[in-house]
């Protein structure tokens, strides 16, 4: 009811302001994009490659494979966890030549673990190996996204597009398992009495490289039994040499990992403000609450037609920079970040109320390796989710557009999916960075970025330097949303992927 009540109050703004002829140009072109899609799924669900119906796919695949396995460098096992006939067949019917399933005692050069009840398409040994030559890593380990599967379904009927989970240790906080998990043999004996969830976080400590696999080759029907997860990350972060500590996370799920810090860390703040004088001190204040750091708060004052409000900041010991020129986010978070030293700078909007623990609990991530930046868990006044981390959906957007999305947007907090994990991106409404990282980047893009998507342009420039940008649920704070400012319609072009791709090319 409220998504139907928000799109006739979209529509009744329409048609004030003559722009209803434009809504239809956009109902048209959304038609298409979903069109298209439609047609693309439908065309590969009728070509989906099932060995039941194309005996032919197998005899191709036969000798395919046995040129591919011609040396016998690659062996494979299989270890099947539980008992499934189904998954057996699935298994046997693989067209590697070189190939045995066994309890224990494996003699291949390479495992393969598949939990009891999940399907093997008929060529995704044939694939993994495929993967294995061209990467040529006696480090290599592979994983598959899965499809899920119903009771007594083939998976090749559910042409459903597997989502893909990129790994990043030790930035992994909820349970693990990997589907389709195939280990070079050297590691088998490391990981064959582990649990499946404790088996990606062993491999880590053995120096795995990780493969992911992005296609609809293996069809889960259930996971195994998640374990008590609280052991399984302790163990592994005293391994990896990390002072973390773990508590349960806010889903059954997940974990809550703990950095501890040795010192009370000195961070610079950046706010930029124009007028909206209650909301800028009530934003202040929030920060002059904040515990267990030290704050070097810059408020800068951009043509703010209210000069008491620079008074009243004064007062309270912020330092106020008055920047009189044309609104330039990008530019005015530069220019404050250029009169301080503090090792970390923590980016505010004025319209941002931070709970008093907020940036602590972004700092203690922001001091970890690899770590770009941190965001924090941003909600409306009404309660509704406004920020849960930024990730980019290109699946969901109209064409030449680069589409930045907001997780859980609009989303109640109690459902939304709350935990710690690497994103695309996070907003700079409440966010922090090591100053190192920051002026390693040249700071964010005033140039091309100067207002919209500016926070995503510096998470990707953080990404080319192999540094990652991290969501936090524990630090959390009310945004209310760039009040300062009405209308943005200029900033399509911002999130253009011409704009992306060309700023990307000539400014890497």
């Amino acid at each position: 009811m409220k998504q139907l009540l928000r799109i006739f109050d979209r529509f009744k703004t329409g048609y004030k302001q003559k722009q209803l002829p434009l809504y239809w140009k956009v109902f048209k072109e959304l038609g298409v994009k979903y069109r298209r899609r439609f047609l693309r799924d439908f065309y590969i669900d009728t070509e989906a490659f099932d060995e039941t119906r194309f005996e032919s796919n197998r005899k191709t695949l036969q000798g395919l494979h046995s040129l591919l396995s011609s040396d016998n460098k690659i062996r494979f096992s299989c270890v099947i966890e539980g008992n499934n006939d189904a998954t057996k067949r699935s298994v046997e019917n693989q067209t590697a030549a070189n190939l045995e399933i066994v309890k224990t005692n494996p003699s291949g050069t390479h495992v393969l673990f598949v939990h009891a009840g999940d399907r093997l398409r008929l060529d995704l040994l044939y694939r993994y190996e495929q993967i294995l030559r061209v990467v040529n890593d006696p480090n290599a380990v592979l994983y598959i996204s899965p499809t899920p599967l119903k009771p007594n379904e083939n998976f090749l009927s559910a042409r459903l597009t597997p989502k893909f989970k990129e790994l990043h240790f030790p930035y992994e906080f909820e349970a693990l398992h990997l589907s389709g998990l195939l280990v070079p043999i050297k590691f088998y004996n490391e990981i064959k009495t582990l649990n499946p969830y404790e088996r990606a976080f062993k491999l880590d400590l053995l120096g795995a490289r990780f493969i992911g696999v992005q296609a609809p080759l293996y069809g889960q029907l259930s996971a195994p039994e998640i374990p008590a997860l609280l052991p399984i990350f302790t163990r592994y972060y005293q391994e990896k040499g990390l002072n973390w500590e773990v508590e349960q996370g806010l889903t059954s799920t997940s974990i809550k990992a703990i950095p501890q810090l040795d010192h009370i860390p000195h961070i610079q703040v950046i706010m930029p403000y124009k007028d909206q004088k209650k909301l800028t001190l009530d934003a202040i204040q929030a920060l002059l609450k904040q515990t267990d750091v030290k704050l070097d708060i810059w408020a800068v004052d951009n043509n703010s037609e209210d000069k008491s409000i620079a008074d009243e900041l004064r007062k309270l010991n912020v330092h106020v920079l008055e920047v009189n020129e044309p609104f330039n986010y990008s530019r005015l978070n530069n220019l404050a970040a250029k009169n301080s030293n503090a090792p970390y700078i923590a980016f505010v909007n004025n319209d941002a109320i931070l709970a008093s623990n907020a940036v602590y609990e972004m700092v203690r991530w922001a001091s970890q390796a690899r770590i770009g930046c941190v965001g924090s868990l941003l909600t409306y006044p009404n309660g509704l989710v406004q920020h849960g981390g930024v990730k980019l959906d290109q699946e969901e957007a109209l064409e030449n557009q680069m589409n930045w999305i907001h997780l859980d947007c609009l989303s109640p907090l109690p459902s939304m999916n709350k935990k710690l994990q690497i994103v695309d991106a996070v907003t700079a409404a409440a966010s922090i960075m090591k100053r190192e990282h920051f002026e390693a980047i040249g700071g964010f893009d005033e140039v091309a970025y100067p207002i919209a998507y500016s926070d995503t342009r510096l998470a990707c420039q953080l990404k080319n330097k192999g540094l990652l940008s991290l969501f936090t649920p524990y630090a959390t704070g009310v945004h209310h949303e760039s009040i300062s400012r009405k209308d943005k319609a200029i900033e399509d072009f911002d999130r253009s992927v011409f704009l992306h791709e060309f700023v990307a090319k000539y400014k890497p």
